[in-house]
């Protein structure tokens, strides 16, 4: 399959970024920057998504295919830097990277109405 040139392009850009986060992985305080500026971009990404659906703009099909993106792309980096306990304290207290995921999953948001159906 003949591929185009932007697509090389990409293809070409993606190996390079992959290539620098691993170097990024050998440096502890990089990972944990790294970390949070992930976190932080899920996020926005996540919001800009639900927007986009929201206003009709985007497909659920395609805001599905994104947020899939999304989430390989955070594990395959969770997978590459959070590989001490340190870091995955980092995560969890300091970038709240967990309650993200859980948010993310919406376990937060059940949990929620577990509790408050609880205290009626």
């Amino acid at each position: 399959m003949l591929q185009s040139p932007a697509t090389e392009m990409m293809r070409e850009l993606s190996t390079l970024m992959l290539r620098l986060f691993m170097l990024v992985s050998d440096n502890e305080e990089a990972v944990k920057i790294g970390l949070a500026e992930l976190i932080i971009a899920c996020k926005q990404s996540d919001s800009t998504l639900f927007e986009l659906f929201k206003q009709e703009q985007i497909s659920s099909a395609t805001t599905t295919l994104y947020a899939s993106k999304t989430c390989k792309i955070l594990e395959e980096l969770f997978n590459l830097w959070v590989t001490s306990d340190a870091l995955a304290k980092h995560v969890a207290f300091e970038v709240k990277g967990f309650e993200y995921l859980l948010d993310r999953m919406g376990i937060n948001r059940m949990l929620a109405l577990e509790k408050n159906n609880q205290l009626l």
